[in-house]
């Protein structure tokens, strides 16, 4: 079970009129029209292509009813990655912190979404995608939803649960849950300790440095 919000910005964005949501567009697009040329990545470099775009590989399916869950998902070079866990765990700001880290070392990282999630089984894989009210958005702990750069959607191959750290295990088995429908592997971390989630995230997807 993915647990319910509670009352962070995203409640609130979705339930506002439409008038009084700031326009963010195609979120990628707006924010690479503000950045200057020597920023913006070269077409088909590693920074310019993820591997793992939903608008590179799947089309929505409107015969899918897409499950709205509470979570924050990201791209890891061609890896989906869904972090769920209570209000307050600090899911986007492990979410921040991993795309800081892979950005550093040269890796595409891309936010999806951040809080909630469109979540539908496509071909038996799960794909989020982030609803539109807040795309491009992720909330900064103390300065609330500031904009950045993201990807509509990605296929999700691991999932992040933020627990507790008394109720992590020192050595984890291999666990998969459904998540509308699809089976996911699922990790558990302790809930704000950034730094122990880091390698242990790196390490469950092969990445760099670890083979």
């Amino acid at each position: 079970m993915i647990p319910k919000s509670g009352n962070r910005f995203s409640d609130e964005i979705m339930r506002k009129p439409k008038s009084m949501i700031q326009k963010v567009g195609t979120g990628f697009r707006n924010k690479i029209m503000r950045k200057p040329k020597s920023m913006i990545p070269k077409k088909g470099s590693a920074a310019a292509k993820s591997g793992n775009r939903v608008s590179d590989k799947i089309m929505p399916d409107p015969t899918v009813q897409a499950e709205n869950i509470h979570g924050t998902a990201i791209l890891i070079g061609e890896r989906g990655v869904l972090i769920t866990g209570p209000s307050g765990s600090g899911k986007t700001t492990l979410a921040l912190a991993l795309i800081d880290h892979c950005c550093q070392h040269g890796l595409f990282s891309r936010l999806i979404g951040d809080d909630r999630l469109l979540a539908a089984d496509h071909a038996g894989r799960l794909v989020c995608r982030v609803p539109s009210p807040i795309a491009g958005l992720a909330e900064v702990p103390g300065f609330g939803p500031r904009p950045l750069l993201f990807e509509p959607g990605g296929v999700i191959d691991l999932r992040v649960r933020l627990v507790p750290a008394s109720e992590v295990a020192r050595f984890q088995e291999d666990v998969s849950e459904p998540i509308a429908g699809c089976p996911v592997p699922r990790i558990d971390l302790a809930e704000r300790n950034v730094p122990a989630a880091l390698p242990a995230v790196m390490a469950r997807l092969l990445i760099a440095p670890f083979v």
